[in-house]
Order: C-alpha cells, then sequence, then structure tokens
C-alpha cells in the first residue's frame, strides 16, 4: 500500500514541515503524526486516515517533492534516540500531563513506570518514550530542565 510505502520518520518530517510552513489543515497534520505510527506498528489505517493520508502525499509529490527525497536513507537508520530524554524530563513530563491530560492511559502508564524504574531504560523504550514526548510537545508541553 502506498501509505505504508512512507517510513514513520518520514510521515514525521511531513507534519513538522507542514506545521513549519502552514501546509494543510491542522486535521491533514494530524493525520501525517497519526500515519507514522500506524505505519511503525502495522496497524489498521481508517477510512479518513487513508484518503487524507493520500491527498497529502498527493500535495507533497507535485508541489514538495524534496521531502520524500531522502525517505530511502530515513527508512534504513530507523528511528533516533533523541539525547535530551532522560528520567528527570519523563517525571516532569508526568508532572504536566496530570493537569493535562494528553497522553492515553497506557502512553502515561508506559512514561509512568519508566520514572519510577518498573521498565528498564532501554534504548527501545527511550525512542517510545521520545514519541510520546513529541506528542505532548504538540499540545504545549516545555521542559523546564533545558533552559
Amino acid at each position: 500500500m502506498r501509505l505504508r510505502s512512507i517510513p514513520p520518520p518520514v510521515w514525521h518530517k511531513i507534519e513538522e514541515w507542514a506545521k513549519v510552513n502552514n501546509e494543510f489543515t491542522i486535521q491533514m497534520r494530524n493525520v501525517a503524526f497519526d500515519l507514522a505510527a500506524r505505519v511503525r506498528n502495522n496497524a489498521l489505517i481508517s477510512n479518513y486516515e487513508r484518503t487524507t493520508g493520500l491527498k497529502i502525499l498527493d500535495a507533497i509529490i507535485e508541489k514538495y517533492p524534496d521531502l520524500l527525497i531522502d525517505s530511502d536513507n530515513i527508512a534504513q537508520t530507523g528511528a533516533k534516540i533523541d539525547p535530551e530524554i532522560s528520567i528527570e524530563l519523563i517525571k516532569e513530563f508526568i508532572i504536566w500531563d496530570k493537569k493535562n491530560k494528553k497522553l492515553k492511559g497506557f502512553e502515561f502508564r508506559f512514561m509512568s513506570d519508566l520514572a519510577e524504574g518498573i521498565k528498564p531504560f532501554s534504548d527501545h523504550n527511550k525512542r517510545i518514550a521520545g514519541m510520546n514526548l513529541t506528542k505532548a510537545k504538540k499540545y504545549g508541553f516545555k521542559s523546564g530542565l533545558s533552559v
């Protein structure tokens, strides 16, 4: 399928580029963000996500094909670990999310388990935490640690 041929990091790149350049609607940018997770997890893509994702790709191919040039290289390198992710940052995030409630229950539990040492602070878990933090940043989370 055409949508699954685009690696998750490229979907994130499209979503970030669209946000910075005020391209597409907010709903379309959210679909690009969601498609990254759907492709990564081989999850079901809804009809709305499918039609919107294809519209996004058609527009990118027609007007901004440079966004897709490095997709093969990005697919090979995979998701990178954010070096700023730390237990302290995750604890700060948990306090923020208790107030703002932007993560789903299982996402919040994962972050909490990571902060409490129930889950190991492995590279794999750091990547997942990074995805959760990226989602939270979309909703306004800012760390006081990086000041």
